[in-house]
């Protein structure tokens, strides 16, 4: 049986698309990476110089974040500590929280990890919640996607902020009917969500007669055999019906319910760049930037140094457990 989730300003983008959508309880990669940058940015802007628990590139990300901070908001004094950023947003049953503000420049600051989404939404009820707080008319909320390097401004009024949060929070008090969208794979109704199973119900409707019933298929060994099965068939074709979409759409031809997303590459610098920095910090420091070696490659430069690897240097990864198709066998003759 579907059930929503929590209104909470973090999931106003995806309430936006879909009343419905619910956010998994376990928690990605990402978001635990997201968690541990943040708190390393609070304790930068808090004066603390000393975090044991965050890798190396998680404090590189969260101190360029207090430097886009310090410099917007120059000698002015930034609240950190969780306690200060809680953020009341009127009709919402539990608060939000920014990740530092600035009362008397009427700003705040959320600092992201990964690739850009748009969090205008999410941005609106911080702003919202803390124009009520200091009786400001304004808000401006800074967002700093540290991996990106880059900053992104939202300039709020208070009616527009009220505004957008009010038309999103309608949407989702009436529970408007489930709606595809690019977040249905994260949603934790997906295994129940009428949308999707009617969607896999038409895509496959030869391997699943009657009705698709995800739950039944999970509870049969053989059904779920010959669901993955029918799964496999139907990727074999994804690629190059996804290319052929592609060309559609960038001869602006519709395809309901896709659209084109174009992702900027990364950026890096040549091994060359670096000699400058091993000059200045030793290699042992620029080499714990590039993590693990492997074997194949420990070997080569073992062999041109002249030197003999050391075997318990080798360390090995833990195993991964995966599905692989077996066709059936046909048995000649009888039992």
């Amino acid at each position: 049986m579907l059930s929503q989730g929590i209104l909470r300003s973090s999931n106003l983008p995806k309430l936006k698309l879909c009343a419905w959508y619910r956010p998994q309880e376990e928690p990605s990669k990402a978001a635990a990476r997201g968690t541990s940058v943040d708190t390393i940015f609070r304790q930068i802007l808090t004066g603390l110089k000393d975090f044991p628990d965050g890798t190396a590139a998680d404090i590189q990300a969260a101190d360029w974040g207090a430097c886009q901070t310090d410099q917007v908001t120059g000698k002015n004094l930034v609240l950190a500590r969780k306690e200060q950023c809680a953020v009341r947003i009127p009709g919402f049953p539990n608060p939000g929280e920014v990740d530092a503000l600035c009362p008397k420049l009427f700003c705040s600051f959320d600092i992201k990890n990964g690739q850009h989404y748009d969090y205008e939404l999410q941005m609106a009820a911080y702003a919202w919640g803390l124009m009520e707080k200091f009786f400001a008319e304004t808000w401006t909320t800074w967002l700093l996607f540290c991996d990106l390097r880059r900053v992104y401004k939202y300039a709020f009024t208070y009616s527009k902020a009220r505004k957008l949060v009010l038309e999103v929070r309608a949407q989702y008090e009436a529970a408007a009917p489930p709606v595809f969208n690019p977040y249905c794979s994260w949603c934790a109704n997906a295994g129940e969500c009428p949308v999707l199973i009617n969607r896999a119900d038409q895509a496959l409707a030869l391997a699943e007669k009657p009705k698709f019933d995800f739950q039944a298929v999970l509870a049969s060994p053989q059904r779920l055999g010959a669901f993955l099965t029918a799964c496999h068939g139907v990727e074999l074709y994804q690629q190059q019906a996804s290319d052929r979409a592609k060309q559609y759409l960038q001869q602006k031809v519709e395809v309901p319910g896709w659209s084109l997303v174009t992702r900027l590459p990364g950026k890096y610098v040549e091994t060359p760049v670096l000699q400058p920095l091993v000059n200045r910090l030793g290699a042992a420091r620029v080499l714990e930037e590039y993590g693990h070696l492997s074997e194949a490659k420990y070997q080569k430069l073992c062999a041109e140094a002249g030197l003999s690897p050391d075997s318990a240097a080798v360390k090995q990864g833990a195993s991964a457990t995966y599905l692989r198709s077996t066709p059936e066998l046909t048995k000649e003759g009888g039992e």
